[in-house]
């Protein structure tokens, strides 16, 4: 009910649409006021193996899992997904823990990362129309904050620049 109200006055006080953001489905779920929203906000950092870069094979099977997830996440709620965090750091211990940036400088595993990403989006999904966008995490506008000796989430200057063009040519 509390949720309910605090929707009723942000409508009244705000004209745009109302997206909730999660860190799962499962969270999301939880929240229990999906039907009173205009979206579906979720991060997407999968886990993979902490001893290394994952085969091709297992990055592709969890990213279309994850994406999957999401997608009848939003089919059951009839609302379009955004997902608002996609990121993997240039870190050296980025693919078991891709939401916080550790370990030394590593370029390498951001390229495999978003290509594989450009490839799941662009093979297809079913219910792909509910997957109404994504927001590429955390990279800073100042070219001397995200270039290519930065540790984090940014591309500018990476060898995973190149996957860009791939993410939204489409």
């Amino acid at each position: 009910a509390k949720w309910a109200k605090l929707v009723e006055r942000l409508r009244r006080a705000y004209l745009g649409g109302l997206v909730f953001t999660a860190r799962s489905p499962a969270e999301a779920e939880a929240a229990g006021f999906l039907g009173e929203l205009d979206a579906i906000g979720l991060l997407l950092y999968p886990r993979l193996r902490a001893d290394g870069a994952p085969e091709q094979e297992e990055l592709e099977r969890v990213l279309r899992y994850e994406l999957g997830q999401a997608i009848d996440l939003g089919v059951r709620w009839n609302k379009p997904v955004l997902l608002v965090q996609v990121g993997f750091p240039a870190r050296a211990s980025s693919w078991s823990q891709p939401m916080v940036p550790r370990g030394a400088l590593r370029l390498g595993p951001q390229q495999p990362y978003f290509e594989t990403f450009a490839d799941v989006l662009a093979q297809g999904l079913d219910n792909r129309a509910t997957l109404a966008g994504f927001f590429l995490w955390n990279w800073p506008l100042a070219a001397e904050r995200a270039g290519a000796l930065d540790a984090g989430f940014s591309l500018r200057q990476k060898p995973a620049e190149s996957a860009l063009r791939r993410l939204f040519a489409r």
